[in-house]
């Protein structure tokens, strides 16, 4: 779970191009977010089940998370 601060540790190799974006349950993008972030402030987030995507030339990886 999720208060203010989630933490961001990605393994993304030198020269793939990435973004990062949040959204909710329904698939409504809530976020976006500087590619090289560490940390993202998501306390303006009301409570409940957000996704944290990452989009590649290959995809879109989703991890989820739990805004309390």
């Amino acid at each position: 779970p999720v208060a203010d601060i989630l933490n961001v540790d990605l393994q993304i190799k030198d020269g793939v191009d990435f973004q990062l974006f949040i959204t909710d349950l329904m698939g409504k993008q809530v976020s976006n977010i500087s590619n090289n972030a560490n940390f993202i402030n998501v306390s303006s987030l009301t409570s409940g089940i957000y996704f944290l995507n990452v989009r590649t030339k290959d995809g879109v990886y989703a991890h989820k998370f739990n805004k309390i």
